[in-house]
């Protein structure tokens, strides 16, 4: 049994009604998973997981809140990683990094171009880095499963009048960047770039909804822990969904 002391702190400062400054520090603690814990080819005992986290922010509003932005900075230390290191001998086997760092920035914005146009806009840089590992070879390596770009565009029209009211259209994508894949640095998952569309039909209080997901069908991965253990991600698909507003 162990006692740790959590500390979290937050504060927002409103420079005037369209613009705050905030600000946070979060620190986290945990134990390390179960089937890591319980596993005897992982190789542990292994140490908790111990992060801290603290991040900067900008958030605006323009025209009556038509308009919307935030930015913000952010450093995330973490140390007792675990990640997969399979051997020849050892699937199982699992290693524990000393200390990673993660630094970015995010840009997110929304904005009702005219009473029934809407776009939304975001974009995120991460440099995941390894500082205290193993071995040499880990040092400043990007972490798995980070990439270091990624980015969302999504623009939705209603129809205001006619017989059409209440049908909608939306069209957007998103940008992932290559990605290493484990600690060797040689496997990485490409980058992607996936298109994606709906229609919208409302009545009253009631949405109909179609989305047509990743309409090139392209062939992406969204993470995995070696080249015989990837997790691909869905291909073309349709998504029929029935909402209602109370």
């Amino acid at each position: 049994m162990q006692d740790v002391i959590l500390p979290r702190f937050g504060a927002v400062y409103t420079i005037n009604p369209q613009i705050n400054l905030y600000g946070t520090y979060v620190k986290g603690y945990n134990p390390q998973t179960a089937s890591a814990l319980a596993n005897p080819n992982a190789e542990g005992p292994f140490d908790p997981l111990e992060n801290d986290m603290t991040e900067f922010g900008l958030k605006t509003a323009w025209l009556d809140g038509k308009l919307q932005a935030s930015t913000a900075i952010y450093q995330i230390n973490q140390k007792n990683t675990l990640y997969p290191a399979p051997t020849a001998d050892n699937a199982d086997l699992m290693e524990q990094i000393g200390k990673e760092r993660s630094k970015g920035i995010e840009f997110d914005i929304q904005g009702q171009i005219l009473p029934h146009w809407s776009v939304i806009a975001s974009y995120a840089y991460n440099d995941a880095k390894i500082t205290e590992g193993g071995n040499n070879e880990e040092l400043n390596r990007q972490k798995p499963n980070a990439p270091q770009n990624t980015a969302n565009i999504w623009t939705r029209f209603s129809i205001p009048s006619g017989k059409a009211k209440g049908l909608g259209i939306g069209v957007g994508a998103n940008y992932v960047d290559k990605r290493n894949l484990s600690l060797n640095q040689n496997q990485t998952i490409p980058s992607y770039s996936l298109l994606n569309a709906a229609l919208y039909y409302t009545i009253g209080k009631v949405q109909l909804q179609a989305n047509f997901n990743n309409i090139t069908n392209k062939t992406h991965w969204v993470g995995g822990y070696d080249y015989i253990r990837l997790f691909p991600g869905a291909l073309r698909n349709l998504l029929f969904t029935l909402g209602y507003t109370f």
